[in-house]
């Protein structure tokens, strides 16, 4: 699915696509900021995970020797503090802009959300929470799945926020969230959000965590990392289709706004779960012909 972003999108050189290829191939997309560098727009989430299942195991290894939960806190409080440093660099850097054939042009962009060695913070801050999770006391579990509606509360306003600050004007038919300059405070706030929200749910005594564990929402759950991947692709798709129609829906904005977001929630949700479907069935049907081979 990944490899068919560039089909009927835009015209890239041959030596443009083999590089692209040899770098989703090896998933190391996001190590450089390069220009032509990715097939998929949302495929530097594949090479994050690759360096996080490399180093997880070193993570375990390192817990393993007399760790306490005053270290947790310490590595927790310690990653959001290297976060932090790592947007106000992004930040100097977005301002300084680099214009070449070669390089990146948003390398602020680059930094922050796709580069691997930024995102693996959210790995060691992930860490720790099931390290907190695992050693968490039953008399106090009441207490804490009161923040259920407070982590909820605080996921709901950084929404909110993304949506105010987020210009009309960078909102196009394959992406609903482009980064201005001064958006860079958000994912501070959804990685701690997340981080309680995760803790929380794990729990499984609160309401809202027991009224969220039901068949759709952990099916929903499953398949999330597919639907990330693919519906990228989709929606790049959908967006070709309206620039097709005529300009008797009022030319492309203009439908766009109209009803191109809400073909893109209600087709393009439909479209990607059916690919998603079509994919884990093929991807089952390759494990079994694997182990029968065995």
């Amino acid at each position: 699915m990944t490899a068919l972003e560039f089909v009927g999108n835009e015209v890239d050189s041959m030596n443009i696509v083999l590089t692209k290829l040899v770098f989703n191939f090896l998933l190391i997309q996001e190590r450089i900021p390069f220009k032509y560098r990715s097939l998929n727009g949302v495929s530097w989430f594949l090479c994050t995970c690759t360096l996080a299942y490399f180093i997880f195991p070193y993570i375990l290894r390192y817990m393993e020797k007399s760790y306490t939960k005053k270290k947790a806190y310490i590595a927790i409080i310690f990653s959001f503090v290297v976060e932090i440093l790592i947007v106000c660099l992004g930040n100097y850097l977005g301002i300084k802009e680099v214009h070449n054939s070669v390089l990146e042009n948003n390398i602020q962009a680059w930094l922050i959300y796709y580069f691997p060695l930024s995102r693996v913070w959210d790995v060691f801050i992930g860490a720790n929470i099931g390290f907190l999770f695992l050693k968490q006391k039953n008399d106090s579990i009441s207490k804490r799945t009161a923040l259920e509606p407070f982590a909820i509360l605080l996921n709901v306003i950084v929404l909110i926020i993304n949506t105010l600050v987020t210009p009309k004007h960078a909102i196009d038919g394959t992406s609903v969230v482009l980064h201005p300059n001064f958006r860079w405070f958000l994912p501070l706030l959804f990685t701690i959000s997340s981080s309680i929200l995760v803790y929380i749910f794990a729990l499984d005594k609160g309401k809202i965590s027991k009224f969220l564990t039901g068949k759709i929402t952990l099916y929903l759950a499953k398949i999330s990392s597919y639907g990330f991947l693919i519906h990228y692709v989709v929606l790049a798709y959908l967006s070709i289709i309206y620039r097709m129609l005529p300009k008797i829906f009022g030319g492309y904005e203009r439908f766009w706004w109209d009803y191109g977001r809400w073909l893109n929630l209600s087709i393009g949700f439909v479209i990607t779960l059916i690919c998603i479907e079509l994919y884990v069935r093929f991807e089952n049907r390759i494990k079994r012909i694997k182990l029968n081979a065995k």
